[in-house]
């Protein structure tokens, strides 16, 4: 928790609505820097619409599929911009509320930097097992794009005693297998340990 100590002067039911209703608001600003980033290489941005993001967030997506055909460099920056975008706005929102006096106001600007911050750190963790922007930086930076298919396909290969698919080098899999299951431990834990306090 961010802020000086035990001050959020709003019920916990209150700060989650809030923290929830300004979600799609950063998430607007996290596509907006994919957006100014493609255009920034050169690129073409496709297009702008409303979606529900991995099914649970209300937001709007910015096409980038024409950042495929630049160079890895430019992909891996595409990727990052978002979360970048979101852990500038954070650092800002805490900026100012640790310069204002302990309100209400100040109390919001912490949980809207909250927001910025578990957006930011949501998207950058590669190992969710589903496709984020810090999946797609380290298939980039890892020089495989395909990194989790391919991952499991090694797995599935190795199970069955099968020879793996010579396309993805042992340890790449191993690593990505690794930290999705070690993501979801350490979820799994945190839930177990939270339901008996």
């Amino acid at each position: 928790r961010w802020g000086p100590g035990e001050v959020i002067l709003l019920p916990t039911g209150v700060a989650l609505l809030v923290f929830l209703g300004l979600l799609p608001l950063f998430v607007a600003l996290h596509e907006l820097g994919h957006g100014i980033a493609c255009k920034a290489c050169g690129r073409r941005v496709d297009a702008v619409g409303l979606t529900m993001i991995d099914h649970l967030v209300p937001g709007v997506y910015v096409d980038v599929t024409d950042i495929y055909m630049a160079s890895r460099g430019q992909r891996i920056a595409v990727a990052l911009a978002g979360p970048l975008v979101n852990l500038l706005v954070a650092g800002g929102l805490a900026l100012v509320a640790a310069a204002l006096p302990t309100t209400r106001a100040s109390s919001l600007l912490w949980i809207a930097a909250d927001a910025n911050l578990a957006l930011a750190l949501y998207t950058l963790w590669p190992f969710w097992g589903i496709v984020e922007d810090g999946y797609d930086a380290l298939g980039e930076a890892l020089r495989q794009p395909r990194l989790r298919s391919l991952a499991w396909a090694w797995l599935r290969a190795r199970l069955r005693r099968r020879a793996p698919p010579d396309s993805i080098a042992p340890w790449r899999a191993v690593m990505y297998l690794v930290g999705v299951g070690g993501t979801w431990l350490g979820v799994g834990l945190a839930f177990v340990r939270w339901l008996w306090g």
